[in-house]
């Protein structure tokens, strides 16, 4: 059996998916500082604002998948439908 303390300094058994870990602390800093852009910035300022790009690229998907509804009835209650899980 092995032991955290045993051999070296860091155990990296300890961190099962290394890559994974990474990529959640990068989405983790980055909503965070979203959300200090957001809310202590001034308005004109924002270097990466995250969520803009969340909102237009979400919507284009979503324009993407309404395409493939045929009926032009239909198609629209569909592009109304992301408003109401957005807000």
């Amino acid at each position: 059996m092995s032991s955290c303390l045993s051999g070296s300094r860091y155990n990296l058994e300890m961190i099962p998916a290394p890559g994974v870990f990474v990529v959640g602390l990068i989405l983790i800093f980055g909503v965070v500082w979203d959300a200090f852009e957001a809310i202590i910035l001034p308005g004109g300022y924002a270097a990466l604002p995250l969520n803009q790009v969340f909102y237009k690229t979400s919507w284009r998907l979503w324009t993407l998948g309404a395409a493939l509804v045929p009926s032009r009835r239909l198609r629209k209650p569909c592009l109304v439908s992301m408003s109401d899980l957005v807000f």
